[in-house]
């Protein structure tokens, strides 16, 4: 495999707006153009947030599990909440590398929606659904990009539970396994003291052909906070 080092950024001038800005790098590619950013803002209206991104892939970057398209990608999103209820709402346009039979490849319009509902006290339940654009699936661009997300978060006296799913296809797999990717994710967090936290994950990505089309990964993560 191979080892990406990435660092994250957050400063927040006033209240209600905030930067955050992400520089991905493989430190076995070179040269250091080789590397993936993101760079964001967000306005915090209190019950109404508002938000704006910009990301490039270099087409040479490989992160050390999984596959990712690269490209450069531009996008808005906003958030409503309504008592117990959260809304959701995105759109980006994104433009992939690489050409197709010569010609520049067209770009991508993503749209996507989510709900959360937070009825219980500590307990959050998310579902999100993402899409490209009707144009890009009539011609067969990147099926890839639809899928859907369902998750519960439950969390008390400093521990924090964390469980969810998503399906949909993914370029990496075969061709018949494409439309049947699930995965599987669960997350136990624990908050030592006000300055250190401990994390333990586990996920598994079924392929659906057969035991040798599963894969799955552990994650420890120790945070500390200055």
């Amino acid at each position: 495999g191979s080892t990406v080092t990435s660092v994250v950024g957050r400063y927040t001038p006033v209240p209600w707006l905030s930067f955050t800005g992400e520089y991905a790098q493989n430190l076995w590619a070179m040269p250091l153009i080789v590397s993936a950013m993101r760079l964001g803002a967000t306005l915090d209206f209190g019950d109404v947030k508002l938000g704006a991104r910009v990301d490039r892939i270099h087409p040479d970057f490989q992160p050390a599990l999984g596959s990712i398209a690269p490209g450069a990608e531009v996008g808005v999103d906003a958030s409503v909440k309504l008592g117990d209820v959260q809304l959701r709402a995105g759109a980006g346009r994104r433009q992939p590398s690489g050409t197709a039979e010569g010609e520049a490849v067209p770009p991508e319009l993503i749209t996507s929606v989510g709900v959360q509902v937070g009825w219980l006290p500590g307990t959050t339940v998310r579902a999100d659904y993402e899409l490209i654009s009707v144009d890009d699936l009539a011609e067969g661009r990147r099926p890839d990009r639809a899928r859907t997300r369902v998750s519960l978060d439950w969390g008390k006296a400093g521990a924090q539970l964390q469980m969810g799913v998503r399906w949909g296809a993914d370029p990496a797999s075969s061709e018949a396994a494409q439309a049947n990717r699930l995965e599987a994710n669960a997350a136990v967090s624990y908050q030592l003291s006000p300055y250190a936290a401990v994390m333990l994950g586990y996920r598994l990505i079924d392929f659906g052909e057969s035991a040798q089309a599963r894969t799955a990964d552990a994650t420890a993560r120790l945070t500390l906070r200055f």
